[in-house]
């Protein structure tokens, strides 16, 4: 029993907080009619736009920097990936660089990540609830979209936090790992074994699919427009085409690598019509490749973490997370300069202290256009990396990672099976800086040493650090 009374009761009055927050938003009248004191539930749940609204706010949540809005994507979880090389000033960020989790400041940081998902994983399950007690409030199209992205965001959530708390799941699948919670319930679920925990997250995703096989994105795309404001912009919404490629990472982590090249490859498929590569012109001003997003959340403020992470003008060497520049040139883009991943986003070099360092420019903004606005937590190229890595053949394999290679300005590569090991890792190193994915590439690896930020050597890497230890807090109640 991994909740804790405490987290289960804040759970509680975070859901009706939220939803009280999200309808109120965007309609006063809900205080001059409701109770100041008391929210009812079925007034809560008694409108398509109340349910709208409630699934609004869980995509609104997601932006909190203790999860996507930057722990888990540009931030802590990044750091663990050793793309910053932290100054031994930062003491806590430092700390993560070595893999220990043990200062105040970091258990803390862990408790925010779990508190804060399994708080949005209450909410996805309240929703689905009502889903099932109203089901004459919503058109039956609303109702299908509604039900199918609520599940995908609970599969979401649950899996991130067994990338991050569960084991090494390629040498122990059968180990105990976190609860996954199918309802909204004031009692703890049960640990499952990994098997069984990944299981539940391939079924939600996979019954999200089918209540998703209406997406109005499949005719009108990502970033279309319609008479229906719910139906605009797919993109930043858990759509059928962002979570079939989702489904496809589940089922590479969980080793079914049949089922991730079919899954992969369906999405590829729609990659030329709905999700073109960059453009070659605008891949420094749109650093995010906003063409080729499949899900990304929309927050307003995504400059902020320019400024307050990476900003080396004005950040010093202590508190900027900066890539060393010889790590960057010489061995992660050697002899492969002419990369856009290098000159859009690291050609800049500053000196600090008395080192130089480059400048992580991805989310740097100067305009409030879109793209600009987009944080990325699914991209296509992903798909090409998951169809290499499954393909019997590795010719067969090389042939995707040279389709992403080939639209990044870099030449096609041939390959045999351990340089195409290396090649892959490159590449998720390349593309990933920024989006929390490579520390994960790491773990489902298993990899006993990884590309250290500080120099020419390696991070050796075991378990206990691609564990993350679960807050006390929780595991005194197991």
């Amino acid at each position: 029993m991994l909740i804790s009374s405490f987290l289960i009761m804040n759970r509680y009055s975070l859901l009706f907080i939220g939803i009280i927050i999200s309808i109120c938003s965007s309609c006063n009248k809900w205080l001059d009619v409701q109770p100041s004191d008391r929210v009812t539930e079925e007034n809560a749940f008694s409108s398509p736009q109340s349910f709208k609204q409630a699934l609004n706010g869980i995509y609104i949540e997601l932006n909190k920097d203790a999860i996507y809005g930057k722990a888990l994507t540009s931030e802590f979880i990044d750091i663990l990936a050793h793309y910053y090389s932290i100054h031994p000033e930062s003491v806590n960020n430092y700390e993560l660089t070595q893999h220990k989790y043990t200062s105040t400041v970091n258990l803390s940081r862990i408790q925010n990540i779990w508190g804060t998902s399994y708080n949005l994983i209450s909410n996805t399950n309240k929703i689905i609830e009502n889903l099932h007690k109203n089901t004459t409030v919503l058109a039956e199209n609303e109702y299908a979209l509604i039900y199918g992205e609520t599940l995908a965001l609970r599969a979401l959530l649950h899996f991130d936090l067994f990338r991050l708390f569960g084991p090494i799941y390629s040498i122990n699948s059968t180990a105990a790992t976190i609860p996954y919670y199918t309802k909204f319930s004031l009692d703890v679920a049960t640990t499952l074994p990994a098997k069984d925990y990944l299981e539940q997250v391939i079924a939600d995703l996979q019954l999200a699919l089918e209540y998703l096989k209406n997406d109005p994105i499949i005719t009108n795309g990502p970033y279309s427009k319609s008479l229906v404001k719910f139906n605009d912009n797919r993109v930043f919404r858990l759509n059928y085409f962002a979570v079939k490629g989702l489904l496809a990472r589940v089922y590479l982590y969980a080793n079914l690598k049949e089922e991730a090249l079919v899954t992969a490859k369906e999405v590829i498929a729609v990659q030329e019509q709905w999700f073109p590569f960059i453009d070659n012109t605008k891949y420094s001003s749109d650093r995010i490749y906003s063409t080729e997003i499949l899900f990304g959340l929309q927050n307003i403020r995504r400059r902020d973490l320019f400024t307050s992470l990476f900003d080396n003008k004005t950040l010093n060497e202590v508190n900027a997370l900066s890539p060393r520049e010889d790590v960057v040139n010489y061995r992660l883009f050697a002899n492969q300069r002419h990369d856009y991943r290098y000159i859009g986003n690291l050609s800049n070099t500053m000196l600090l202290g008395n080192t130089n360092y480059k400048t992580f420019e991805k989310y740097e903004a100067k305009t409030d256009s879109v793209e600009n606005q987009i944080i990325p937590m699914l991209r296509m190229s992903e798909m090409y990396y998951i169809a290499a890595e499954c393909e019997p053949l590795v010719a067969d394999g090389v042939l995707h990672l040279n389709k992403v290679r080939n639209n990044r300005g870099i030449a096609s590569s041939s390959s045999d099976s351990f340089n195409f090991a290396n090649l892959l890792r490159l590449e998720y190193t390349r593309e990933f800086w920024g989006e929390g994915q490579l520390f994960f590439f790491y773990k489902r690896k298993n990899l006993t040493s990884i590309q250290s930020a500080f120099g020419q050597y390696n991070q050796s890497m075991n378990a206990s650090k691609y564990v993350l230890p679960i807050p006390e807090g929780e595991t005194k109640y197991n």
